[in-house]
């Protein structure tokens, strides 16, 4: 795996191996919901039309592999790939079928996106340190420049409430930009000197924050909008090398991500789910795992709760695999 300067390598190690146990604080019980892979669709690498641009050194000129460095998911559970190779936004059905090629402004360098409710694409540019609207039919609508030097390195970026959020590797969200009236604009004062608080923000209006219990367990704390604690979840497992949150779902609930190391070499990747009474409702083994290539995050969450993995492979393909509840 490659790194990349001054931002967060969500990138290390994956879970979990044997029993997983699970000691909320509030309204504990068993994970009674299944997930299952329902969508698998195979990208070919290359410059085509669906293809996705992934490239490699070679004997004579070595560099680490660079291929997607993120993607996320609209409200229709639409899944939107950063074509970093090949300047553009590939873009996926929920049945996982090619729907559409975004081509982006000239050297854009695609480092992260998402979309809004409306359907506008934001482009973050983490070479240039530029964020970009595009509207729903691709055309490039307005540029700002978000000043980089907020966070030494950095996590997905993401929307709430129409601001443009920077998650740093501290966990703190940071405002990069705002939608006024449709339109993408420099965060406001206001926004730029409200208190910087540790905790990833919600829908909702609530704030989460996870980490590692020593190597052994990994913990989300829920905050309400004035800041105080709702709950605490644990779950407990060994080997824990990070824990990431992923998103609060429009019913409330709460995902997580955890990855374990496994001796000697297994590594693991797993999604665990809270409903909003911080009850643990599901665990989601992710059985694939073998990144060929950096990227700002391993899985995303929609809307409505289902799970998305793009992965990205040294082996001229990559997979979309979307995991949903079983009714």
């Amino acid at each position: 795996m490659n790194s990349k300067n001054g931002v967060l390598i969500v990138m290390t190690l994956s879970v979990l191996l044997g029993m997983l146990i699970f000691f909320p604080e509030k309204g504990g019980c068993q994970p009674r919901e299944v997930y299952k892979k329902q969508v698998s669709t195979v990208i070919e690498h290359g410059k085509a039309e669906s293809r996705i641009g992934f490239l490699r050194g070679t004997k004579d000129v070595e560099f680490p592999p660079v291929g997607p460095e993120s993607f996320s998911i609209d409200s229709r559970g639409y899944t939107y790939i950063c074509d970093t190779v090949n300047q553009r936004i590939q873009v996926f059905s929920p049945d996982g079928s090619h729907q559409l090629s975004v081509a982006l402004a000239e050297s854009t360098v695609a480092g992260d996106i998402n979309v809004d409710d409306t359907g506008n694409l934001f482009v973050y540019d983490d070479v240039q340190g530029k964020l970009s609207q595009y509207n729903p039919s691709g055309t490039l609508h307005k540029t700002i420049v978000v000043d980089m030097t907020q966070w030494q390195s950095r996590g997905p970026m993401h929307i709430v409430n129409d601001v443009v959020y920077m998650c740093t590797s501290d966990q703190e969200d940071v405002p990069i930009g705002q939608i006024v009236n449709g339109e993408l604009e420099a965060p406001s004062e206001a926004l730029q000197n409200s208190p910087m608080a540790k905790g990833i923000h919600g829908q909702s209006g609530k704030t989460y924050y996870v980490k590692k219990l020593s190597m052994n367990g990994a913990q989300v704390e829920v905050f309400d909008t004035a800041g105080a604690q709702l709950f605490t979840g644990t779950v407990e497992v060994e080997n824990v090398a990070s824990v990431t949150f992923l998103r609060e779902d429009v019913q409330g609930n709460i995902y997580i991500q955890t990855e374990r190391f496994v001796p000697p070499n297994k590594i693991l990747l797993d999604v665990h789910k809270f409903d909003e009474q911080g009850n643990y409702t599901a665990h989601i083994p992710i059985p694939e795992n073998n990144y060929g290539s950096w990227s700002v995050k391993l899985l995303d969450v929609g809307k409505h709760g289902d799970i998305h993995q793009f992965l990205p492979t040294r082996m001229g393909r990559s997979y979309l695999h979307i995991f949903r509840k079983e009714q």
